[in-house]
């Protein structure tokens, strides 16, 4: 038994990994606001909002009643934005919403006024339509063009996730970008309007 546990260990462990990646995968987390596209076309945003020690006894559930009343009151009957989790990891209070499509997400941030979202549109093409799009030869895709499956072109600044890896990505205007496998950052920079700043984002 001990043999056969031995040489399944480095499997359970790998499945283990693959698990835990995965989970982490299905939200966002973290420390600082951001916004998610997921694999199903779902979007996700995280509001991130640092305490003071007096705000330290916030009454969780007496937020989500509200949260929750503001969603159904928007949704007006539909399901387009939902609280999907909220929690307090002292000093902040993290809240957690999804919505059907980016259009939803920029409605509700503005019905909402919700000022962590920088992020003003987004646009998604197969690899097809964007090299037919007015984009084509901003960002050249000749090197990851056998796994490249979606382009989404982001304008604004913030903190973006993919649910599917990010293969790499480009600006239109004056701003830096910090690209990690599944995490996009984009800094505007000073006196440059973060609504102009386009991101090219090539997904895998």
């Amino acid at each position: 038994m001990k043999k056969i546990m031995l040489k399944l260990a480095p499997i359970l462990l790998t499945v283990l990994c693959l698990c835990a990646c995965a989970q982490k995968l299905g939200k966002i987390e973290g420390n600082e606001s951001a916004i998610m596209l997921k694999k199903d076309g779902k979007w996700q945003s995280l509001m991130v909002k640092e305490l003071s020690n007096e705000a330290a006894s916030i009454d969780t559930e007496e937020l989500k009643s509200f949260i929750n009343k503001e969603t159904e009151d928007f949704n007006a009957g539909g399901s387009d934005v939902s609280l999907a989790e909220l929690k307090y990891e002292s000093p902040y209070i993290k809240i957690l919403f999804e919505y059907s499509s980016f259009a939803k997400l920029s409605e509700y941030v503005k019905y909402s006024n919700d000022g962590t979202v920088r992020f003003s549109s987004a646009e998604l093409f197969t690899v097809d339509e964007f090299e037919n799009s007015e984009y084509a030869g901003k960002v050249d895709l000749s090197s990851v063009k056998k796994s490249a499956k979606k382009v989404l072109i982001l304008s604004g600044t913030g903190v973006f996730f993919s649910e599917t890896p990010i293969l790499s990505a480009a600006y239109i205007g004056e701003a830096d970008t910090a690209v990690e496998e599944h995490k996009l950052t984009v800094v505007a920079h000073e006196g440059q309007n973060g609504d102009d700043v386009k991101t090219i984002i090539v997904l895998k």
